[in-house]
């Protein structure tokens, strides 16, 4: 499946607003993720993940199925690297909730992981290149090794791929693949792309905004 990103600003157009402003503030900022993006990635060694600090993001994702809102995600990023999420999905007068938390070491690079839904609470930690998944409900158990530079990914919402533009090669160019951690036990890499900067109508304002493929 191919995603087409325009990044951060382009999200808050369509429903993604950042905390404490306004949605005409956010969508005539002009700023974008590849903006917030310039800082050099640091050097990860033995399975350790990029660093995630040095942004703050947060967004909210509706999804309607046939007029009627079925889902709804909160998240937020702060500037040292620990993220929040909550989901509710809502169906036939039911509702069921997922949350995720995430914490980071001085460093921003995160450490530990809590993920609760009906399905089973799930509590996940990293040491070094060695991470490992308990299910806390069923006590089960397992482990995996942390690729170099790693970012993470939530499916559910789209603050981490910052992280990937700080990893992406301008000068080269072209298709890049850029390993994440599919929260909340898989890694796995996924294929990033630079494409022409496209102009566009916001608030009856022409902006230009960087544009790249992603390939999941």
């Amino acid at each position: 499946m191919r995603v087409f990103i325009l990044i951060v600003v382009m999200i808050s157009v369509f429903g993604c607003k950042k905390k404490g402003d306004d949605a005409s503030k956010s969508k005539a900022s002009g700023k974008t993720t590849s903006q917030a993006a310039t800082k050099t990635p640091d050097k990860a060694q033995n399975g350790a993940p990029l660093a995630q600090s040095g942004v703050e993001d947060s967004a909210r994702f509706d999804v309607y199925v046939s007029g009627k809102k079925l889902v709804t995600t909160t998240c937020k990023l702060a500037k040292d690297g620990a993220y929040s999420a909550q989901t509710t999905v809502s169906y036939a007068g039911q509702s069921i909730k997922k949350s995720t938390g995430i914490t980071t070491d001085k460093s921003g690079h995160w450490t530990t992981m809590e993920l609760t839904s009906p399905g089973g609470n799930k509590r996940v930690k990293r040491s070094g290149d060695t991470i490992e998944i308990l299910n806390t409900n069923t006590k089960k158990r397992f482990s995996l090794k942390g690729k170099p530079g790693h970012i993470l990914y939530d499916s559910n919402c789209m603050v981490f791929e910052t992280f990937a533009l700080r990893q992406y090669d301008h000068k080269k160019g072209g298709p890049q693949k850029i390993m994440r951690f599919i929260i909340p036990g898989k890694m796995e890499p996924f294929t990033f792309t630079a494409k022409k900067d496209e102009t566009v109508q916001v608030a009856g304002n022409s902006k230009t905004f960087k544009r790249y493929d992603m390939e999941i």
